[in-house]
This record gives C-alpha cells, sequence and structure tokens, in this order.
C-alpha cells in the first residue's frame, strides 16, 4: 500500500560521521564529537530502512551526508540501492574521493554538492589539509567530462562565508563559475556558542522538559565584530556584481538581520513567527540508526522500530506542539535548518501565526524572507490533501534568475509586496 503525504520529505542520512579532512568550521566535531562518532550501520540495517521508506508518494529525497559520505565503506552498494528504490539523491561531499565512484554516479541523474571555500591556498588552509583543492579541481573537471559524454549530474557547489575567505569571495566567485555549475550557493557560517547553548538547554528544560543535545560550536574560534559584520555585507554587495551563475546567499537574510544573526543580537526578532518546518518533513538518520526532528532531539532508532512509528511518536510531537505554541527557539536563529526553502504548507495542525492560519493563495505561510526573493508556485504538484497549496519560497540575489522564473512559473508574490511582512 503506497503511503501518501501531503509533502516532499527529504532525509538527511548521515552514513558515517568519519571525515579525511578537519574543517576549521565544521560543528559536527566540535567539543571532541569526531572522536567520539557512533558505529556506521551496515548495509543491511540501510536496505531494511530503505525499505520502509520507498513505498510513499511522492518519494522521499535522500541526502546522503557524513561526516564524509565517501568514507562509508560499502558506498558503492548502498548507493545501488538508492537507485533500485528510485530515491531522488543528493551527495554532499567535500569532494576528494569522488573520482572513485564517478563512474557510477554518472550514470544517473544525481546532485553532487562539493563543499569549496575558496582558492587554493585559502581552501586549503581552511580544510586543514595540503593539496585538497587541486584534488577536488580534478574531479570537478572529470565530472564535466561526464556531463560532455550526456550524463545528468548535477554539479552544485557550496561556500561557506568566512573571516578566513571573505576577502576573496568575489574572486573566487569568478573562478568558479566558470565551471559548469548548476547551483552556487554561499552560505553564512552556523555557530552558536556556550552562553547560547546554556539559554537554549534552560528553553528546552521549560518547555520539553529535557535537556538539549545539541552544539553548532566549531573548532575554530573566529573573531566574529561589527567590523567583520560590515566587510561580510560589502563582500556579499561584490559578489552581486561578478555573478554570472544561478547563485544563492543562504541564509537569505536581511540587511538588518545580518548583525543581529553575527553578533547574537535580538536573535528573537529574526523571522519572529515563523516555525522551521525541519520537524515536519526533514528526518536525520545518523550513522548509528538513531532518529531525529531537531539537532540533538533523538527521538528513535530504526534498528529497533518502524520508522513511521518513531517519526509520529511522543517524542517527535512532543517539539512540533512546543514550535507551534511557543514559536522557535532562540537558538533557531542560527541554525541554516530553520531558514530551508524546502516545501513550506500549511495544513490546519502545522503554521498559526497569532492563531491565524496561513494559507495559499490570498496569505502567504512564509512571514519574512529575502527583499531580492519571489514566491513561486510549484505547477507540477497538485494540492496537498489538506487543500493547502505548497510553494517554493526563492531566495536569489540574481535578477537574471527571478526573470528566468517568471517565463515558466506562476508568481505568486514579491516578497516586497507582502503586507505586514
Amino acid at each position: 500500500m503506497v503511503l501518501e503525504l501531503p509533502f516532499e520529505m527529504e532525509f538527511i542520512l548521515s552514513l558515517t560521521y568519519r571525515c579525511n579532512l578537519n574543517c576549521s568550521m565544521c560543528t559536527q566535531y566540535g567539543d571532541g564529537f569526531k572522536q567520539n562518532a557512533p558505529q556506521d550501520m551496515t548495509l543491511e540495517q540501510w536496505e531494511n530502512f530503505f525499505e520502509s521508506v520507498s513505498d510513499v508518494n511522492p518519494k522521499p529525497k535522500m541526502l546522503l551526508m557524513g561526516g564524509e559520505p565517501l568514507l562509508y565503506k560499502d558506498f558503492e552498494r548502498l548507493f545501488e540501492l538508492t537507485q533500485k528504490h528510485g530515491f531522488n539523491v543528493q551527495i554532499v561531499t567535500n569532494g576528494v574521493l569522488l573520482d572513485k565512484y564517478l563512474a557510477q554516479i554518472a550514470k544517473t541523474d544525481t546532485t553532487i554538492t562539493i563543499s569549496l571555500d575558496g582558492l587554493e591556498h585559502t581552501h586549503d588552509t581552511i580544510r586543514n589539509k595540503p593539496g585538497t583543492f587541486k584534488k577536488v579541481m580534478q574531479n570537478i573537471d572529470k565530472i564535466e567530462a561526464y556531463q560532455k559524454q550526456g550524463s545528468k549530474i548535477k554539479l552544485c557547489i557550496n561556500c561557506v562565508m568566512l573571516p578566513d575567505n571573505v576577502d576573496e569571495l568575489s574572486e573566487f566567485l569568478e573562478f568558479i563559475q566558470k565551471k559548469n555549475i548548476h547551483t552556487l550557493t554561499f552560505q553564512h557560517l552556523q555557530f552558536s556558542s556556550q552562553e547560547l547553548n546554556k539559554h537554549t538547554n534552560t528553553q528546552w528544560q521549560q518547555r520539553l522538559n529535557k535537556p538539549y543535545a545539541g552544539g553548532l560550536i566549531p573548532p575554530k574560534q573566529y573573531k566574529i565584530d561589527k567590523q567583520y559584520v560590515n566587510k561580510l555585507a560589502a563582500a556579499i554587495e561584490k559578489l552581486k556584481d561578478v555573478c554570472k551563475t544561478t547563485a544563492y546567499v543562504f541564509p537569505a537574510l536581511e540587511d538588518e538581520e545580518i548583525e543581529n544573526y553575527y553578533l547574537d543580537k535580538d536573535l528573537d526578532t529574526i523571522r519572529a513567527g515563523r516555525i522551521c518546518t525541519t520537524p515536519w518533513v526533514n528526518p536525520t538518520i545518523h550513522s548509528n540508526g538513531d532518529v531525529s526532528n531537531c539537532i540533538g532531539n533523538i527521538i528513535g532508532n530504526i534498528n529497533r522500530e518502524d520508522f513511521w512509528a518513531i517519526w509520529n511518536n511522543e517524542k517527535a510531537n512532543n517539539l512540533r506542539h512546543a514550535l507551534c505554541k511557543y514559536g522557535k527557539f532562540t537558538l533557531c536563529a542560527k541554525c541554516c535548518n530553520f531558514y530551508k526553502g524546502n516545501f513550506i504548507y500549511a495544513p490546519n495542525t502545522l503554521l498559526t501565526v497569532n492563531n491565524k492560519l496561513l494559507s495559499l493563495p490570498d496569505e502567504i505561510n512564509y512571514i519574512k524572507s529575502s527583499k531580492n526573493g519571489v514566491f513561486i508556485l510549484d505547477k507540477y504538484r497538485d494540492k496537498t490533501i489538506n487543500n493547502a497549496t505548497p510553494v517554493i519560497p526563492l531566495e536569489t540575489f540574481t535578477p537574471a534568475s527571478v526573470q528566468k522564473l517568471k517565463n515558466t512559473e506562476t508568481i505568486i508574490a514579491m516578497f516586497s509586496e507582502l503586507k505586514g511582512a
């Protein structure tokens, strides 16, 4: 029996927490996590999980991540299983080990997202391993060679904006956009502090009666001050001048939000009223089978219980109810998942603001977003079972991309036209 869902789920599969690099900004490995990474699941355990979620419509998307996902010992066979079950797959990788698997991946329409954080010296310094940049660029050239032979694989680049690379972001963009890139994302640094985590723990105790088990503290302590925020804002503006491809800044923070985001000022005012949809549509399956619907909120383990029983259990719903009742946690403003524009929909049980349901098309179920973006209706998807229309909020800084969308999709509203946003 096919399970009909009112939205497309995206599973984040952390195949392994082992990694061949030691990146300065990686929040996974703060406070010794890398040394205490849980054991990897067997291929048979992953296959049982795929069986349990494959009979779903629309078919879930599988985001293969880590650590470094290509270090999973049975990656080739696991990838075969994703194709056997017809999943749409995206691989998020540092790109170093890709050449071992490209011949297999190139036969599919998989999206490969490579993390690349600057030109050679800068990238290798951030990744703490010389020669990384050259190896990644060699693999990008191999991807392009497969594409020229007819492969449908898509290449995406993700660049985290840091004090280490802020001065060369535009130079890096000019260099990398010469490659055949599907999308290019400049991502804000995701980070927290001991003070903010302590505050979050208090909120979790009050609202969920349990301690907060997340982190978001990178191993390197960056100097983040008003001077850096101004430099970053100027660098983003410069990106707009040299961009000739489809590029994004993520999260698409408003001008007045950037300083608050980086300096931990008035975090509760950032996207006030917005509720993160991750606890409803984006499960994370950790390398040992643990399931979470938010950073630090483990709700079960797929090796001991069926996924759907876990996804709808009391631990999962307690967080959802707390978000609907109290709104976001302060730390949510520093987590990239909070800003994801994945399928946002509004059935009666999900998103309310000031006790008022936000629905489409008369109202938009998204409270605040980039001033340069547009809302587009996904005309290829039917209305949900709750008669709520799915939308995709596109947060981009390239007007050409907006114009292209106007020619192919139905524009619901420009952000600048939203009332009360």
